[in-house]
């Protein structure tokens, strides 16, 4: 499943972090790809965490 770690603020917006093809249901690889992209985009004060997969109105399109 693609999921994307997105920055959430207060006002609703979010600003996409990072990007992976995961098994949501593999607790190892997705807590080792939180934590590495946790460690690579320090989260501002006034936001929160967000994960969403391709359903998620959040969803980011991205090109390659």
């Amino acid at each position: 499943m693609l999921l994307q770690i997105h920055w959430q603020f207060k006002d609703g917006h979010t600003d996409m972090r990072a990007q992976k093809d995961i098994d949501p249901e593999n607790q190892r690889e997705l807590s080792l790809w939180v934590e590495e992209v946790k460690r690579g985009h320090p989260l501002p004060a006034e936001a929160m965490w967000m994960i969403c997969n391709e359903k998620s109105e959040y969803f980011s399109l991205t090109l390659k």
